[in-house]
């Protein structure tokens, strides 16, 4: 049986905006976006110069990222964006070797809706890494509901904006988060960060 092509994001305009180098959706995607970046830098040991660099790299990224035929945006492109920025800052942190980097964003991961808590604080780059890791090898719709969610995005507007029910988003949301820990728990790098 053939692999159902994946359907498009409404957002998938934005890709196609950077592949295409259209200057007028680059500039929308940069007053939609930029001050959310810029915060999130600032919050987490940045300044406003990194935020523009990161903006700037996090676009780049994507391009290339999209530019393989057939891959689709299949989630909001701000929280795909949201997900490039954390990764990115996050690797330009260890270059600099930063001894400890909290990443106030990430406080939402311990929500009490959600009743679940990380085995581990967020203060450490290597806990960072390895969430990021155990994150990435979510499915598409896992990452794409813990993103939107994560990025502040109303639950009822996000359902709507997946395509799904409000009470099938907040327990697919669950179940997702579910995954993530076990997937952190049962990772080899888990125990040795814990040992």
């Amino acid at each position: 049986m053939e692999k159902e092509a994946k359907k498009p994001h409404q957002d998938h305009q934005y890709i196609l905006a950077l592949l295409e180098n259209n200057s007028s959706q680059i500039e929308e995607i940069y007053k939609a976006h930029a001050d959310k970046v810029k915060n999130f830098i600032l919050k987490n040991s940045g300044t406003t110069d990194d935020a523009a660099d990161v903006f700037q790299d996090a676009l780049m990224t994507i391009s290339r990222q999209f530019s393989l035929p057939g891959k689709v945006l299949t989630c909001p492109f701000g929280a795909y964006l949201m997900m490039v920025v954390r990764s990115l800052w996050m690797n330009e942190l260890s270059r600099r070797k930063q001894k400890r980097v909290t990443i106030s964003d990430l406080k939402g991961y311990t929500n009490k809706q959600d009743q679940y808590d990380f085995p581990f604080s967020e203060d450490d780059i290597l806990k960072e890494e390895l969430f990021k890791e155990c994150f990435l090898k979510l499915g598409e719709k896992c990452k794409s509901i813990l993103e939107g969610a994560w990025t502040g995005i109303p639950l009822m507007e996000l359902a709507e904006n997946l395509d799904m029910s409000y009470a099938f988003l907040r327990k697919k949301k669950s179940e997702c988060i579910s995954k993530l820990i076990k997937s952190v728990q049962e990772s080899p790098m888990f125990k040795i960060i814990k040992s």
